[in-house]
């Protein structure tokens, strides 16, 4: 069995010897990006017609000003559902992040794959399903239907399932000899013992900080609906408005990302840390410019100031791999995976409530002040590693100091 699946591997890696799971994520995440925006409109009109039951013809024209009213209720009530939306679709993920590295080190990385994108397909198929017999059509500014974005959303997902079938690999690696035990309660045990290995020059607690770091930097995550549902309020903004908008900043982060962390390491050999704090003020300017913004254009240079922000994440990652030796880096890794499946169980519900509870005073912007104080943590972590760095980089700090491994 194994010799025969050894040489099924063979053969696709001569017919795709350089393409991975690139197409795979490329398909996935341009099947999520392309239904984000649309699939979130169509909540709102299932949340104005359905559970509020208000006529067909103020959910039409729910974004006009004369119907303010109604749309302030259909955000609480969209609010509400986000928030237990993202528990539902982030306990599984918590939990499998603890054992997932050593299962799929048992059965190969290819069958959580395709049971990631089996998972998506049956969750906007659907969603199509629901549309078809509730008849919710939506013919606004994108003249296309809820049924027709997300049926081409289930196609796009469709393709990446058969390419990975037909070219992922099974396994990467040959299988650990002890099956039974590749994800066990001991590995758990094992991998959160990593937190407490002493290491000289203070590297546990700044792993610990970076652990913290990108737990209050993925806090952001849920900023976006919130928007979405504050900029129709405020600005009247249709979905093709915020389309545009949202292309403009993904552009300029993408941009940040693939231009951002070369030229700032390369060109001006900036540390890490300062890297980090770099990106956390372009953050917190941005949520300024938001806050005070008063015509829809400042939004979008708020997006143009918080192009370098997303280099935070990176960022942490690298730092992390350079605080541990290469044998645990994979646990490291799964610990940093841990802290970003874990902060979505609750950051929809902080951001769902602040805004609830803000909508209907004269500060309904409170919500990006959830952004603010996150990312100000994070600006405060990274003056504090720089602090304890001594003006020197992690890597270099690496070379002179071994790590024992006794613990406390």
């Amino acid at each position: 069995m194994v010799i025969k699946e050894r040489q099924e591997n063979a053969k696709m890696k001569n017919r795709f010897p350089i393409i991975g799971v690139e197409p795979v994520m490329f398909l996935y995440m341009g099947a999520y990006m392309m239904t984000s925006v649309v699939g979130e409109q169509f909540f709102i009109f299932k949340a104005c017609t359905v559970n509020l039951g208000f006529p067909k013809n103020v959910c039409d024209h729910i974004m006009d000003k004369a119907n303010q009213n109604y749309n302030k209720l259909v955000q609480v009530e969209v609010s509400k559902f986000f928030q237990y939306e993202g528990v539902a679709s982030n306990a599984i993920p918590f939990i499998l992040a603890f054992i997932l590295g050593g299962w799929s080190d048992r059965v190969g990385r290819k069958l959580p794959l395709l049971l990631g994108l089996f998972g998506c397909l049956i969750y906007y198929f659907a969603l199509f399903l629901n549309t078809i017999f509730g008849s919710y059509l939506y013919n606004g500014p994108l003249k296309i239907s809820f049924e027709g974005m997300f049926l081409i959303n289930c196609v796009i997902l469709l393709i990446a399932i058969f390419y990975t079938l037909l070219v992922i690999p099974w396994r990467t690696s040959d299988p650990p000899k002890d099956e039974r035990n590749a994800c066990s309660l001991g590995h758990i045990v094992d991998t959160l013992k990593t937190l407490f290995v002493k290491r000289k020059e203070g590297r546990r607690m700044i792993f610990i900080l970076c652990l913290i770091g990108m737990a209050v930097y993925t806090l952001q995550r849920d900023e976006s609906r919130m928007m979405q549902l504050y900029t129709q309020l405020k600005f009247n903004w249709t979905v093709k408005n915020y389309s545009n908008f949202r292309t403009f900043q993904s552009a300029l982060f993408i941009l940040g990302l693939l231009v951002g962390i070369p030229l700032l390491q390369k060109c001006f050999q900036l540390r890490d840390t300062f890297i980090m704090i770099i990106g956390a003020t372009c953050h917190i300017s941005a949520r300024v410019i938001f806050i005070i913004a008063q015509a829809p254009e400042w939004y979008y240079v708020g997006a143009a100031v918080s192009t370098l922000g997303p280099v935070v994440a990176p960022v942490l990652r690298s730092m992390t791999s350079k605080l541990v030796p290469q044998s645990e880096r994979g646990k490291a890794f799964a610990l940093l995976s841990v802290t970003d499946t874990t902060v979505p169980l609750l950051s929809g519900f902080v951001f769902s409530q602040v805004y609830i509870h803000a909508i209907n005073t004269p500060f309904p912007e409170a919500f990006f002040l959830v952004v603010v104080v996150s990312q100000t943590i994070v600006f405060f972590i990274a003056l504090f590693v720089n602090a304890n760095l001594h003006g020197k980089n992690i890597s270099e700090a690496q070379e002179c100091s071994e790590e024992t491994s006794s613990q406390q």
